[in-house]
């Protein structure tokens, strides 16, 4: 069982650094020569990593 279900709270974090580099992360991913479907779901993850940290900020 868990008994701390807040296990996130103490780490520290930069989410303007995260969301750079996702960002970043992103641009390079979008303008690669990675197979079409790599580049998709590389893509689609991203995104939704990005929108995640939005979420929380």
């Amino acid at each position: 069982m868990i008994k701390n279900l807040d296990l996130l709270k103490d780490m520290p974090c930069d989410i303007n650094a995260d969301l750079k580099l996702a960002n970043e992360k992103l641009l390079e991913i979008e303008n690669s020569n990675l197979p079409e479907h790599e580049k998709e779901l590389q893509i689609k993850v991203l995104r939704d990593i990005i929108r995640n940290i939005k979420e929380i900020s």
